[in-house]
Parts: structure tokens; C-alpha cells; sequence
């Protein structure tokens, strides 16, 4: 794979692994039950594994501009990116909750 292959893969990936920094404060305990429970409500997990595979699909010309040589390994490598990204929603959530008991909503 090419530098800049690798270099767009791992964007996507950092992009959809972190959601951000949160503030310094904390909320509530309650607060972020309720943030937690919202997230799991409106069935948030469930959808990024719907989408994942299509935005990786959507992605792969971008990253592989036509070279057979990428596009093996883009095919080689999204199975375990998406396995590493569905491992990672609980953190997904519970970053995701927070940031919501932050802002209120």
C-alpha cells in the first residue's frame, strides 16, 4: 500500500475511533445515565454497523485511485478495521453520552 493509502486509511479511522475531547467539568452522575441511556435509545450502535460497510465501500476509490496493488490490500484491511471499530462503540457510547450530559441533550 501506498503512503498516502495508509495515511488515508488511518484518518478514517481516527476520525470514526474518537469523537472528540470532552470538557474539563463533569456532569452529574445522572446526567450521564440519562446521556448513556439516549444513546442506547436512539439505537446508535446499531446504526454505525449498518453504515460502517457502506462508507468503507464509498471510501475505497478515493483511497485506492485505481491501483489493483491498493485495492487488495484496502479489501484485506477493511474486515479487520470494521472488527476493530464495532469493538471500539462501547467507548463510542460512552464518549458519545457524555459529550450529550455536557451539552444538555
Amino acid at each position: 500500500m501506498t503512503k498516502r493509502t495508509w495515511l488515508l486509511v488511518w484518518l478514517v479511522a481516527g476520525i470514526l475511533l474518537f469523537p472528540g475531547n470532552v470538557r474539563a467539568q463533569s456532569p452529574s452522575a445522572d446526567a450521564l445515565a440519562a446521556a448513556r441511556d439516549l444513546v442506547i435509545a436512539a439505537e446508535m450502535t446499531d446504526q454505525i454497523k449498518v453504515m460502517l460497510p457502506t462508507i468503507m465501500d464509498q471510501l475505497k476509490p478515493l483511497i485506492v485511485r485505481g491501483s489493483p496493488q491498493a485495492e487488495r490490500d484496502y479489501d484485506l484491511l477493511i474486515p479487520s478495521m470494521v472488527a476493530a471499530m464495532n469493538a471500539q462503540l462501547s467507548v463510542y457510547v460512552d464518549k458519545v453520552g457524555l459529550r450529550t450530559a455536557f451539552h444538555g441533550g
